[in-house]
């Protein structure tokens, strides 16, 4: 989710939030987890410093979101250890 630094939903969460709702609209069996994205850039470029500019922004994105899938994966593997 694409949260502000303090928490707060901007626009752009909004839009999330509305794109979710429309997801469980039509697939109602399915779970959606959202995940706070606020700092993964940030953790991506320090991990993409040696990238070369033509090519960071893409690389970075994709590490972003290596960074959020593992996150979502560690809360998945706490919650089955604390069952």
């Amino acid at each position: 989710m694409p949260l502000s630094l303090d928490g707060s939903h901007g626009k752009q969460a909004d839009r999330v939030s509305s794109f979710i709702e429309k997801v469980k609209s039509e697939f109602s069996d399915i779970e959606i987890h959202t995940c706070d994205e606020r700092l993964t850039s940030i953790q991506a470029d320090v991990v993409t410093r040696a990238v070369k500019r033509k090519k960071k922004k893409k690389v970075q994105d994709a590490v972003a979101a290596s960074l959020m899938l593992e996150t979502y994966l560690k809360r998945l593997q706490n919650r089955s250890l604390q069952d």
